[in-house]
């Protein structure tokens, strides 16, 4: 017993203690607004793997060349719950975009929005270069559309003269879109942790002894114990649960889990061990709460391995086991 309860000290840490290359560029990202910005720093790259939200081929340059400003057709309704097109400028925007092939996002069907509306998102330019099959993306940070800033994008998003020569092919061209709209948490979880988690308080350990093992039924085996005024219940199955193979299952269950709210969570780390001439020892970390209140693992020790006088795990036909629990933390959960 002695042996075991050196073996459970040596074994307890400090789990708290333990707890397409890309290039930077620097192009323009402006907007319509009245007062036009230039954000930080977009970062351009490349990447094999089409946009997941939109992909607008355009099998005529030559014919719309002439325009000054081109739409796509709207998408993104269902994925992001607002409706988008892409806007180009075949011969570049003309504010900072002189020379330069510009690509925009532009927020449409906004009068369903209201008047004080105010989208924030990130959002992905592409442009497909047809010479080595991949694509040329222009990210940005977050970025916010509002009645003043509904088209946003890359004046500057590449020189004229590389769009021709490596994105253009039979007269045609393909650029696309992904968004991800940044919208309000609706809950934050916040993790308390127990000041001094290793006291008798928050952390017990007990010892479980088997007799006449040879003999004994399945029938579990019960220890309760408290921890930090939480009760668990100790459950050894001395032949194996029904997801057993063979071995002998442990597992701790939380008995007074009423006291939780069905927001609150507590962490628990906890081990299994038992003695013998070379100890079989499990350790794990896991969050308990009212819905969640059993864990451990059906197999802990294999039958075959316990019963080999080699190992000395039974002694006179008797095992001892032993079990620590430390409470570790709280979650708390507040919602927005």
């Amino acid at each position: 017993m002695e042996k075991l309860s050196e073996f459970i000290k040596e074994k307890k840490m400090n789990l708290l203690d333990v707890i397409s290359t890309s290039k930077p560029y620097k192009p323009m990202l402006c907007s319509t607004a009245i007062q036009s910005c230039i954000a930080p720093s977009p970062i351009r790259r490349i990447r094999q793997n089409p946009p997941t939200n939109y992909v607008f081929k355009i099998q005529s340059y030559s014919t719309i060349s002439i325009y000054e400003r081109c739409k796509s057709p709207s998408f993104g309704e269902k994925e992001t719950g607002y409706t988008w097109q892409l806007c180009y400028y075949p011969k570049g925007k003309k504010e900072g975009g002189k020379g330069y092939f510009s690509i925009y996002l532009l927020i449409t069907d906004t009068d369903k929005l209201g008047t004080d509306w105010d989208v924030k998102v990130d959002f992905r330019l592409f442009l497909f270069n047809h010479s080595k099959k991949n694509y040329l993306v222009q990210d940005n940070y977050e970025t916010s559309f509002n009645v003043n800033n509904k088209e946003q994008g890359f004046a500057r998003f590449i020189n004229l003269k590389k769009f021709r020569k490596l994105h253009l092919f039979e007269d045609t061209f393909t650029i696309g879109a992904e968004i991800f709209v940044i919208k309000k948490t609706e809950r934050t979880d916040s993790f308390s942790r127990i000041q001094e988690p290793r006291t008798l308080e928050n952390s017990k350990t007990v010892t479980y002894k088997i007799d006449q093992f040879s003999k004994r039924s399945n029938v579990p085996r019960l220890e309760r114990i408290t921890v930090n005024k939480l009760e668990w219940k100790v459950i050894i199955y001395p032949k194996g649960n029904a997801q057993a193979n063979k071995s002998v299952s442990m597992f701790i269950q939380l008995t007074n889990s009423s006291c939780l709210s069905p927001d609150n969570q507590v962490y628990v780390d906890y081990s299994f061990c038992i003695a013998g001439k070379k100890e079989t020892f499990k350790r794990a970390q896991s969050w308990f709460s009212a819905s969640q209140t059993t864990r451990g693992t059906p197999n802990f020790i294999s039958l075959n391995r316990l019963e080999d006088p080699k190992f000395g795990y039974l002694v006179d036909d008797a095992c001892t086991f032993g079990i620590t629990v430390t409470v570790v933390g709280l979650k708390d959960t507040t919602k927005a």
